[in-house]
């Protein structure tokens, strides 16, 4: 039977209020999602506006920030593509002295005279390979100060003007600098505030005691070992301590290498206010813009150093890892001066790797450098002053001398011990000795690749590396008395790693 006429009717009637509900439905869907899109469109629109707007506030601050002169052609061009050679100084000027707190912390100009660069640090940077290599340069290095004619510590250069240190690098290294950051001691107690402090590892109690005046010159003094995080004012005590002593077995005991060692202290502190700076700060814009209102005050720049580049050389400290960061000493030898001023001499031979590398002549040092090997030096009882002479002329030529320990008994033959797969290490700690020394293999060293033990065959250090003298090869890098104090009465050394721990 057909189907009578209303009841088809009554279907399609049904199909159309169907299809006109499900076609209101999609428009009203559709009209929703246009209405979402533009509001996340805004936000984002909004997002970016505001990002544009905060990286623009803090590029305007950023140009407050005092330029250093230089005259032209004095920093060397790049490409920012291409490697590049920071000049990174820490001064020792007391202008922003201004109350009498700050001279009571800080000295006056009057007191400490012209200002003089205490830490002299040059960075390389590879960008093709997220490397980065390290050089320090000694205060008391003797050279000639350019635009003088004269001798004299390469610290005093920047009484002329940062332009004179520059040109006092270049002419007597054969080094082009690209760019100059500089930071007073206010300065940098501040920036390390600013971040939140710093945290480095300490094997055990350090302190700065001078024997001589009885007094504790910097501050310096730290109970905690482990990983122990430093406020500005204990940050820049460590960095600036050159009487550096450590708690061993109850004893305090001076750093061998005096000054020197000071250069070490400076670069671990160096990378991890640098490599925090970039992981607290950036992503912080209360604790950038503290940053750079510190910077502001304390920090001078070359006018060449964009905002930009200062943010991408603060991140490939945070990002950087162990195998792609080399630090290294400048080589050198003690000697005495025209005046009888105990100074540092360039050792040419030993430093030719590693000022290659700065030169653009090589991308990493073709020879194991003494800045590779850290090493320990013992004694028996009565050689202690030979031992010490034996750990100041090593720390001079570059090697990372932890201390010097007596053996308890007499040793016959000079014998240098290393750990498992530092033979390399040893052989170039035996081809600064003046005489003979047994090489040992060991599996029980802690804390140093190499143990130096001075016998009763001692003959001494050699002054400098014999010309011609090459050290084995390196494998290319992968990838691209005090008061006594409750405290010398127990053993609080922390035991020694075989490496230093990552805090």
């Amino acid at each position: 039977m057909r189907p009578a006429a209303g009841a088809q009717t009554g279907r399609t009637a049904t199909f159309a209020v169907v299809t006109a509900g499900a076609t209101g439905a999609a428009t009203g869907a559709s009209s929703r999602r246009r209405r979402w899109l533009r509001v996340i469109g805004l936000v984002s629109a909004l997002a970016l506006l505001s990002a544009l707007l905060t990286f623009g506030w803090f590029t305007i601050r950023y140009r407050s920030i005092d330029r250093a002169s230089f005259q032209r052609g004095v920093l060397a061009q790049a490409d920012r593509t291409q490697p590049q050679n920071f000049l990174l100084v820490g001064t020792d000027s007391r202008r922003f002295v201004g109350t009498a707190d700050e001279a009571a912390a800080f000295g006056t100009t009057d007191e400490v005279g012209a200002a003089h660069a205490d830490t002299i640090l040059l960075v390389r940077t590879f960008p093709d390979s997220n490397r980065l290599v390290m050089l320090s340069f000694p205060r008391d290095l003797f050279l000639t100060i350019a635009g003088t004619g004269t001798q004299e510590r390469i610290n005093t250069a920047l009484a002329g003007g940062p332009d004179q240190l520059v040109r006092t690098i270049t002419d007597n290294f054969g080094i082009p600098i690209n760019h100059f950051i500089e930071v007073d001691f206010r300065g940098f107690q501040a920036l390390v505030d600013a971040i939140g402090g710093v945290r480095l590892y300490l094997p055990a109690p350090v302190r700065d005691w001078d024997e001589q005046k009885q007094v504790n010159p910097t501050g310096l003094d730290i109970d905690q070992t482990g990983c122990v995080d430093l406020d500005g004012k204990q940050a820049l005590a460590y960095a600036r301590s050159r009487h550096y002593q450590q708690l061993v077995d109850g004893v305090w005991k001076a750093d061998p290498a005096g000054d020197l060692n000071r250069i070490t202290r400076q670069q671990e502190l160096m990378r991890k206010a640098l490599a925090q700076s970039a992981g607290r700060g950036l992503r912080n814009p209360a604790r950038l813009n503290a940053l750079i209102g510190v910077a502001v005050k304390n920090v001078s720049l070359d006018d060449r150093l964009r905002f930009k580049d200062l943010v991408g050389l603060a991140r490939q400290f945070r990002t950087i890892q162990p195998d792609q960061l080399q630090s290294h000493s400048l080589p050198t030898r003690p000697g005495t001066s025209a005046a009888g001023a105990e100074v540092l001499f360039l050792d040419e031979v030993a430093a030719q790797p590693v000022l290659d590398v700065f030169r653009g002549k090589s991308t990493t040092p073709a020879t194991i450098l003494p800045s590779a090997v850290r090493l320990r030096v013992e004694h028996a009882p009565g050689r202690a002053p030979a031992a010490g002479a034996a750990g100041f002329r090593l720390a001079a030529a570059g090697f990372l001398v932890d201390a010097t320990a007596a053996t308890g008994g007499d040793v016959a033959a000079t014998t240098i011990q290393f750990a498992p797969d530092t033979e390399q290490k040893a052989a170039v700690v035996a081809g600064r000795l003046l005489g003979p020394a047994k090489l040992v293999p060991t599996d029980s060293l802690e804390g140093v690749d190499v143990v130096l033990t001075i016998g009763r065959d001692w003959k001494g250090v050699r002054e400098e590396a014999p010309a011609g003298a090459t050290a084995p090869a390196v494998p290319a890098p992968t990838g691209a008395g005090a008061p006594a104090t409750p405290r010398e009465k127990a053993t609080t050394t922390a035991p020694a790693p075989a490496s230093t721990p990552t805090c």
